[in-house]
């Protein structure tokens, strides 16, 4: 009935191939034979490993089995991870056309709507991430900032589109993307963003429609470049740079 999809920026402008069989993905347990699912069910990784695993920590008394397949446990989220993982670009590139990307741009495009049209029975819930202003520092000094707001324009107007799509937008959130207690890097932030993602989604907040669409992107480039220009300052003496560009 539903689905719900993390819609990266840097997906638009990545090489429009799917990569569901490259990456592993078992593709035998997306299709209507049940049969082929023994390899799933004889699987050494799911006998030995992730069963055991499970059966062990339920005997702990304090196991909580929405845990086992969580990628953020154990994982730090603060400033001191996010400013020790971001290498800084000592030079600063011109910035690159808004449509340097425009064919990776309509081929992600191109595949996403496809699957959306051929579901028309389902209702795609489609966010966009708070990734860090450290991202936005990163992709103004690889002159990517207006090609990358160019891009989510395009995308959100084309999606809008469809009566089977609701469309939400995280990155222009000052509050989560200024605070770099919220991350681990300058992409990954922490469970309780996850949450709040989740719940403003429910409540309908952060929602992209026709009317705001544009003025949500003139929000987002004004962050853009205070984020350059402005609130990373204070972090600058604490940030590596890489002194091989």
């Amino acid at each position: 009935n539903y689905v719900f999809y993390n819609l990266d920026p840097s997906a638009l402008c990545a090489d429009p191939v799917t990569t569901f069989e490259s990456t592993g993905c078992p593709m035998y347990l997306y299709d209507d034979n049940h049969l082929n699912d023994i390899e799933y069910l004889l699987n050494k990784d799911v006998l030995f490993e992730k069963i055991p695993y499970m059966i062990a920590q339920s005997l702990t008394g304090d196991y909580d089995e929405g845990n086992s397949y969580n990628w953020a446990q154990w994982k730090s989220f603060n400033e001191d991870m996010i400013l020790g993982l971001y290498i800084r670009k000592m030079n600063i590139e011109d910035m690159k056309p808004e449509t340097c990307y425009q064919d990776k741009l309509d081929g992600n495009l191109a595949l996403l709507c496809a699957e959306i049209e051929a579901h028309p029975e389902t209702q795609f819930k489609i966010s966009i991430p708070p990734y860090s202003m450290l991202w936005w520092d990163n992709i103004y000094r690889n002159g990517e900032t207006e090609s990358y707001l160019y891009n989510m324009e395009q995308a959100m107007e084309k999606l809008l589109t469809y009566e089977n799509v609701e469309l939400y937008y995280f990155l222009n959130d000052r509050e989560i993307v200024t605070d770099l207690d919220n991350y681990m890097d300058l992409l990954h932030f922490s469970p309780e963003i996850n949450q709040y993602i989740c719940d403003s989604m429910i409540r309908n907040d952060h929602k992209v429609t026709e009317a705001n669409c544009h003025e949500i992107i003139e929000d987002s480039r004004s962050l853009a470049y205070q984020a350059v220009n402005e609130l990373i300052k204070p972090y600058e003496d604490r940030i590596k740079v890489d002194i091989y560009d």
